[in-house]
């Protein structure tokens, strides 16, 4: 008996064949200018603090989350753009609390926090959210508060390097104890607003196909 010669499966053409699935559509690079924007608003912000006597405001790590977004933007680094994002997204929380509490409300630091935030948005929406950046984003924290216990003076306590936060001495009697507490909980919200973010911009992308395909 002849044997019938086998046939080749055929495999979906993604260019001729409409029934394959289409490809996400390319994304443009982002905007440099973009980036020199987050920048220009840590400039405008970061004048204030010097011109007042107070140059060691300008580590906080929610005013340096701008400079990240803009250099990732101007890098076209997408890792150094989301630790940025994930800096300003926490600190901006941290902020708004403490400005209603009765904390000082600076005008030009609304350039940093909401413009610095919303660039690093932009940015995601081109670059993405790396995977394991909320790693990245403590590590680097946990660096930026031991430079700050070098270069800052201990009564302005930038980025709590120095001292339980002014309030919380009754629940925290400990500076050990206050910092192991605050790395985890920043850790954790890193990694939620990664996954959310992650998720957010995956949704935005299947749109964008079945918008392309329809």
């Amino acid at each position: 008996m002849s044997r019938r010669a086998a046939v080749p499966r055929r495999v979906p053409d993604p260019i001729h064949d409409e029934r394959a699935p289409p490809a996400p559509p390319a994304r443009p690079p982002p905007s440099r200018a973009w980036g020199a924007l987050a920048l220009a608003f840590y400039a405008v912000h970061a004048s204030h603090h010097v011109l007042h006597g107070h140059p060691e405001d300008l580590l906080w790590a929610c005013h340096l989350g701008a400079v990240c977004v803009g250099t990732g933007l101007l890098a076209r680094l997408p890792t150094v753009n989301a630790v940025g994002f994930l800096w300003l997204a926490m600190g901006d929380a941290l902020w708004l609390l403490d400005v209603a509490g009765g904390g000082e409300f600076i005008p030009t630091s609304l350039l940093t926090h909401a413009g610095g935030l919303a660039v690093g948005a932009l940015g995601l929406t081109r670059f993405g959210m790396p995977r394991h950046s909320w790693w990245r984003a403590i590590l680097a924290f946990i660096a930026l508060q031991q430079l700050c216990r070098f270069v800052t003076p201990p009564a302005a306590n930038i980025n709590v390097a120095h001292a339980v936060w002014s309030g919380w001495e009754d629940v925290f009697p400990g500076y050990v104890g206050y910092q192991i507490v605050l790395l985890s909980i920043g850790a954790a919200g890193f990694f939620a607003i990664e996954w959310v973010s992650r998720r957010v911009l995956g949704r935005l992308a299947e749109g964008s196909i079945k918008i392309t395909s329809a």
